[in-house]
């Protein structure tokens, strides 16, 4: 049977319960990648001056954008690809290796030119560029490894690595700051994180991928950037959408205000990872599923993960804007107050992230779509940030992305349906997600009241709040019947709980865990 043919492809139906166990190995690994980002983030707020801090992110930023835009969507053609050529894997994966390097150098090229310009206008960065030129050349090559991993269904392995990486990162940003090293020899250190992910990434590969039965057909490069550019558009206009709003902060007020903003525009991490990751852990079957032409199934898999996904993500987006004010006093000091408002602003963006929706348009090859969804959400968060930061300065700039993520989130879901003929209302499960964002929000009453009364300092208050919103939505989620059995099920295993026997968990045609 030929390696491209879909009934090579075909993968087995995988179960709700096989599904959380997989993502939550995943999860927990994103999670352990995000807090040790947060913790290098909360040490280098108390170590640095604002100055520091600011050119420092700003020198991150800037390479965290270009390596993106020198990926052209490589990695994320690991999933389909690897399905499509099923007895070539180890020759793909060198091949997008390869390509990685050379446009590594590319991508250096391009931070000495922005390095010359910065310094040209006043900001003194060139020479946190020139170590991060060399650090593009090792990363960028070592990038599709975790794809790999967890497309050959080694989901333990591939959460390792991040969980090392994430680590070894930490280490390198963090201890020649505590150790009173300028941010120049920070920049350096992160030369020697590359250097060890190399030398890991090597190792796993040359463990996991043995020789292959067949070699990649001829000319295969032009299809694979058929496929991988389009999403390598939309990676970049997603990436510049992360950081327009700072570059315009960066443009119009002071170093120091965009330190403050710097501190304020995030969103907790492992809240978007969720939803990302489950959908990475899906992406095999629904490419099967498209391949097998059964989009009820696909339809039906993705909602539910929708659906189990929302009773994460939204009550946690209410929790921090009821929060933002002790959770930035805690984590970064007093001094960075006036973040807390733009924290809240930049909270209420996780409304959307309960799916990964460019998941099933790349599962359907339908990759153009998600490159102009990228597009216009960062033209029109651009056209919306300047004259917002004129008028009501930093915090303008967090309202610009809420709005733009907003009304370009709409667009997507028109476009799936579009995609897969069908109504917006089978693309989302909007009657259930509503019923939960009801839920999270009337959870919070309790909190703001006792806000009203209750004086405490921030640490205190930063664990009452939390505990008491927990306990609110968790008696109204079983008052109301959100929350069943199954769902809690799924949840308990998102996050590594194991029970002694699984029960059995339904199933819908190629489709698990129907409610």
């Amino acid at each position: 049977m030929a390696a491209g043919s879909p009934q090579s492809q075909r993968i087995d139906p995988v179960s709700g319960t096989e599904l959380a166990s997989k993502a939550s190995i995943m999860v927990a690994s994103k999670i352990v990648g995000a807090l040790s980002k947060i913790a290098a983030i909360i040490i280098l707020v108390r170590v640095l001056d604002k100055q520091d801090f600011g050119l420092l992110s700003f020198a991150l930023v800037t390479y965290l954008t270009v390596t993106k835009m020198s990926e052209l969507g490589l990695s994320d053609s690991i999933f389909y690809f690897f399905g499509k050529y099923s007895t070539a894997r180890r020759c793909y994966a060198l091949m997008v290796a390869r390509t990685l390097f050379l446009l590594a150098i590319a991508g250096g090229l391009l931070l000495l030119i922005i390095g010359l310009v910065t310094d040209a206008n006043g900001y003194s960065v060139l020479g946190l560029f020139v170590p991060l030129m060399i650090l593009a050349l090792i990363e960028l090559p070592t990038l599709p490894i975790q794809n790999a991993l967890i497309a050959i269904d080694r989901t333990k392995h591939a959460a390792l690595a991040n969980i090392l990486f994430s680590f070894v990162f930490f280490v390198a940003v963090t201890i020649p700051a505590v150790g009173g090293q300028s941010i120049q020899v920070i920049t350096y250190c992160l030369v020697g994180y590359g250097l060890f992910r190399l030398v890991v990434s090597t190792f796993l590969f040359t463990r996991h991928f043995p020789s292959d039965s067949e070699a990649l057909p001829q000319g295969l490069m032009r299809e694979v950037f058929a496929y991988s550019i389009p999403l390598s558009i939309a990676q970049i206009m997603w990436k510049l959408n992360e950081f327009v709003d700072k570059y315009v902060v960066m443009f119009f007020l002071p170093v120091v205000a965009f330190a403050e903003y710097t501190v304020g525009s995030w969103e907790i991490p492992m809240v978007p990872t969720i939803a990302f990751t489950v959908a990475s852990v899906m992406m095999p079957q629904l490419v099967s599923l498209h391949m097998s032409q059964d989009s009820e199934s696909l339809l039906e898999l993705w909602n539910e993960s929708i659906k189990k996904v929302s009773l994460i993500v939204l009550p946690l987006m209410v929790l921090l804007v009821t929060i933002a004010q002790d959770l930035i006093v805690v984590l970064f000091s007093k001094d960075y107050l006036n973040a807390a408002w733009v924290f809240m602003v930049y909270s209420l963006v996780l409304f959307h992230r309960v799916g990964a929706y460019a998941a099933v348009l790349k599962a359907v090859n339908q990759t153009q779509v998600v490159t102009r969804w990228s597009v216009y959400t960062v033209l029109l968060n651009l056209c919306l940030s300047v004259p917002l930061v004129l008028w009501l300065g930093m915090i303008g700039a967090a309202i610009a992305t809420l709005v733009a993520v907003g009304v370009t989130w709409v667009y997507v879901l028109r476009k799936i349906g579009h995609v897969l003929h069908v109504s917006i209302k089978r693309v989302f499960p909007f009657v259930f997600y509503a019923r939960v964002l009801a839920v999270a929000f009337a959870a919070a009453i309790p909190v703001v009241v006792l806000t009203l009364y209750v004086e405490s300092s921030h640490g205190l208050g930063l664990i009452w709040k939390t505990v008491t919103y927990c306990v609110s939505f968790s008696t109204l989620s079983a008052v109301t019947g959100i929350l069943q059995r199954s769902d809690a099920l799924f949840l308990a295993r998102l996050i590594g709980w194991r029970p002694r026997r699984a029960p059995p968990v339904a199933t819908v045609g190629n489709a698990p865990f129907r409610r």
